[in-house]
């Protein structure tokens, strides 16, 4: 009799269980579902391919650790993290900072290609409604290279993963306006 029980009260949670909504996971991407560039990943190691953008090769984007991952992560508190379960990248970030970039460098006449490398540091929503995006980037032409530091802040106008998203673009499209001006200096 136990058994039969039991098994009456395990179909009813099962049955139960499958008629639970699911919760939504939202994918979100930095660039336009234009596809220029790809990275190769094999065995999850990635191998970095240049992406030439209006005579700018793009050699990397290197990102943290707590960014190298498909949860958006926003910052709680004055220094911890939180990682989003239903609200993730929809391709591999640096590989989306690297395409919007290529996107919205602008027109750079130099005679011959210019490298440019981005390390980011911070890459995040805050609480507070703020969006950061801080770092350095290294510009090389031939023998000549320039080191520059940037930190970057937009406001959130209404709330939700979708707006961080969209501020997060904004920041984006003003780091290559950035990048366009120091490039044109070298």
């Amino acid at each position: 009799m136990n058994k039969l029980y039991s098994v009456i009260l395990l179909s009813i949670f099962l049955s139960s269980c499958a008629q639970s909504p699911a919760t939504e996971v939202n994918y979100y991407l930095l660039d336009t579902p234009n596809v220029i560039a790809k990275k190769l990943i094999n065995n999850n190691l990635q191998e970095s391919i240049p992406i030439k953008a209006n005579n700018i090769i793009i050699d990397d984007v290197l990102l943290p650790q707590y960014l190298k991952q498909s949860s958006i992560v926003m910052l709680i508190g004055e220094n911890r993290l939180h990682y989003a379960h239903y609200n993730l990248w929809g391709e591999n970030l640096a590989q989306g900072v690297s395409k919007l970039i290529q996107q919205s460098i602008g027109q750079i006449n130099s005679p011959e290609p210019i490298h440019l490398t981005i390390e980011i540091d911070h890459f995040y929503p805050t609480e507070q409604g703020r969006v950061i995006l801080s770092g350095r980037y290294m510009l090389r032409l031939k023998k000549d290279k320039k080191l520059f530091k940037f930190t970057l802040t937009q406001g959130l106008h209404k709330g939700g993963y979708s707006e961080a998203v969209k501020q997060m673009q904004l920041l984006i499209k003003e780091l290559a306006k950035n990048i366009t001006r120091n490039a044109k200096t070298l």
